[in-house]
């Protein structure tokens, strides 16, 4: 059943057949209800497959993906940004040996100027700690920019992160404390930075060893 939110010639939403009316970020569309079709090739198999474990990692570090993939957010969401570059780029392998690339991933994608000399290493505690050069001739108010940096644990399906702003491009330096029963040799880390007003990110860095 479809019903106008402004009266009669006013938004249209939900059923009406085989029309569905419905919008996104405020703009109306429709389009046909889905025919039931069951086909269910191995293509498609794989396709849904892939979208699943993606989906499931982008879940585990939703903030980092929403401040990280801003670029392009005209047309389609920060999550759909990210789920459609990892599912095109980083997933290997076929059902039902399929896995995530870490290596491929980016977590941030944008037009802003990536790190420069950014390392990782271990500190006493279980702290990793990201390090990384500021050129000025970048401009001052590329030293605000935010830093996004992500410590991510394949096995253990979490991440732990910075990605609010309380870090800046021009520190230099980052430090996340990881859980002490996370071996910091299995984790996928990566490194980018924001715009301060939340608009656009530079591409991220993966600074783990190739896989």
């Amino acid at each position: 059943m479809a019903k106008a939110e402004d009266g009669l010639f006013g938004k249209l939403s939900g059923k009406i057949g085989d029309v569905v009316f419905s919008s996104w970020k405020g703009i109306p569309y429709v389009k046909s209800k889905p025919s039931g079709n069951s086909s269910n090739t191995k293509a498609q198999q794989n396709q849904r497959s892939k979208f699943k474990i993606v989906i499931s990692f982008i879940n585990d570090i939703k903030p980092v993906i929403n401040a990280g993939f801003k670029w392009n957010i005209d047309r389609m969401t920060e999550m759909n940004s990210a789920t459609s570059y990892i599912m095109k780029n980083a997933v290997k392998g076929e059902k039902p040996e399929l896995e995530i690339d870490y290596p491929s991933v980016l977590v941030a994608r944008g037009t802003l100027p990536g790190p420069q000399e950014a390392a990782v290493s271990a500190e006493e505690g279980n702290v990793l700690r990201f390090s990384w050069s500021f050129d000025t001739n970048l401009g001052i108010q590329r030293g605000n920019d935010h830093v996004l940096g992500l410590a991510y644990h394949p096995e253990q399906e979490q991440g732990v992160w910075i990605a609010d702003g309380s870090v800046l491009r021009k520190e230099e330096q980052l430090e996340l404390r990881l859980p002490k029963n996370w071996a910091i040799t299995e984790i996928a880390p990566y490194l980018a930075f924001a715009t301060s007003d939340g608009s656009d990110a530079s591409d991220s860095v993966y600074l783990g060893e190739d896989g």
